[in-house]
């Protein structure tokens, strides 16, 4: 797993990186703010039930509201096999603070 801050993020999305972008949060979190660019949302603990459908062959990131459970998530992952995990560090929280204001910090 490789902690990523959110311009380092934002800079590698902006020059053309496609991850595939993991939400592991509750539908009433991702409800409050969230990633433009989300491809799933799954509650962290819920992984295991969605595990099959996640790209082996792409580039993973991995969020939550401040970054734990996308470490859990990330090391969960890599543990079943996934080679290129990513977590951003500090989660939407500091993604809204340091990239997009306009997102809701809770």
């Amino acid at each position: 797993m490789e902690q990523l801050k959110p311009n380092e993020v934002d800079a590698r999305i902006q020059a053309g990186w496609k991850p595939f972008v993991l939400d592991v949060r509750n539908e009433t979190e991702s409800a409050i703010a969230r990633l433009e660019n989300t491809d799933m949302l799954c509650a962290h603990d819920a992984l295991d039930g969605v595990v099959d459908s996640l790209p082996r062959d792409q580039e993973i990131l991995v969020y939550c509201r401040s970054g734990g459970r996308s470490a859990y998530a990330c090391a969960w992952l890599e543990a079943q096999g996934f080679k290129a995990t990513f977590n951003l560090d500090g989660g939407i929280n500091e993604w809204a603070r340091s990239v997009d204001s306009s997102l809701t910090v809770y």
